[in-house]
């Protein structure tokens, strides 16, 4: 390959890259969904992780909603037990898409 064909490749890497990432930067800015309602829920802890971290896995907590829903969530630094009861946001989309996170206690 000559030296001209490496640098017409890589110039036009680098062309698509600055046309492609300030589209990708406007689609999210316009198209993202903004929250519908946001609400404070109840949920029971069914599962907790066990250990520190020490798997190198993520802190996941199972919870159990008031209506017998079933969620994964992240626990963060949080040390919590089966059978505890924990608050979450609910954070409702108009597209029906609903998301959990646990409540702050600073919030």
């Amino acid at each position: 390959m000559s030296h001209y064909a490496s640098h017409y490749r890589l110039i036009r890497a680098i062309g698509a890259v600055v046309v492609l990432v300030p589209a990708l930067l406007v689609a999210l800015l316009f198209f993202a969904d903004e929250p519908r309602q946001t609400r404070l829920v109840t949920a029971t802890v069914v599962e907790s992780p066990l250990g520190d971290d020490a798997a190198g896995g993520l802190p996941v907590v199972l919870v159990r909603l008031e209506g017998g829903e079933e969620v994964r969530l992240y626990a963060g630094k949080r040390a919590l037990s089966p059978g505890e009861t924990v608050r979450l946001v609910e954070t409702r989309y108009d597209d029906g898409d609903r998301r959990f996170r646990l409540h702050a206690e600073s919030e």
